[in-house]
């Protein structure tokens, strides 16, 4: 991630590539990711088990029992 992310183009460009182009499933997905940031991707206790992308996560670290 660079230092200032909102003036990369990478950013911009990935952003461009993730968010749908239709306003409504848009706005969808943004509040689907702004739910599992309140919910789920925690700073103080992530549910990283229950997190449906947790297979693409760089922090994830699977409970080994």
């Amino acid at each position: 991630m660079p230092n200032q992310p909102h003036k990369s183009d990478q950013v911009y460009a990935l952003l461009e590539a993730l968010v749908p182009s239709d306003s409504n499933l848009a706005r969808s997905f943004n509040l689907a990711i702004l739910d599992l940031g309140a919910l789920i991707c925690t700073p103080t206790n992530p549910d990283c088990e229950a997190c449906p992308i947790n297979s693409a996560c760089d922090y994830y670290q699977p409970n080994e029992k």
